[in-house]
């Protein structure tokens, strides 16, 4: 820990001052550790790499990372409540004995991960000969134009606002002029709409 900051590089709150906003020292010496760490090891990482067997396993991680990326909090959640009422030892952060479990947590959320990541992996597998609808290329791209604003605007209101009052038909205090419930329908017409501009074949 240093000075009234958290020991956690993410997050913050019961224990001391966030890293994250604004950045501290500690966060800053970490990211320059980590990337002087991964530009030693770059030389042998590439050379590994080389290998047909290496490089296959790398394309095949990749075209489930976001997935990991997007329900590795959700594994995290389902763990906590799980696994953390029997009893599961929860010693001090930074101890040997916490050291000692880090194999055996990472281990857990590991196994609670890999249904979600079969689940829903295979949405993020690009589709095969996507093409254009044949409304024409520029009603595609006014297709998608509205479609993002509708995206931007919709998780814009979400990101103020919050999703408490979805249903609520009033102003939502970030947009005075958007109800909460106009968002909730423009996220849902954004992605209908962005889907529509392609097909598979």
């Amino acid at each position: 820990k240093f000075g009234p900051y958290a020991q956690s590089m993410v997050g913050g709150g019961r224990t001391g001052a966030s890293n994250n906003t604004p950045p501290s020292i500690c966060l800053i010496a970490l990211t320059i550790w980590l990337v002087g760490l991964a530009m030693l090891a770059r030389p042998m990482v590439s050379r590994w790499l080389q290998g047909r067997r290496a490089w296959s396993s790398v394309i095949a991680a990749n075209s489930m990372i976001m997935t990991v990326f997007l329900w590795h909090l959700t594994a995290l959640l389902v763990v906590s409540i799980t696994i953390l009422p029997t009893g599961f030892p929860q010693p001090e952060a930074g101890s040997g004995a916490w050291w000692a479990l880090r194999p055996v947590w990472i281990l857990m959320l590991v196994v609670f991960l890999v249904p979600f990541v079969f689940l829903f992996g295979r949405f993020e597998r690009p589709r095969t000969k996507a093409r254009q609808r044949s409304s024409g290329g520029s009603i595609g791209t006014i297709k998608s134009t509205v479609a993002i604003l509708m995206l931007t605007l919709s998780l814009g209101g979400f990101a103020t606002a919050g999703f408490a009052n979805v249903g609520d038909l009033g102003s939502s205090g970030s947009f005075p002029f958007i109800p909460p419930a106009a968002c909730a329908l423009a996220l849902v017409a954004g992605s209908v709409l962005l889907r529509s501009r392609y097909e598979t074949v």
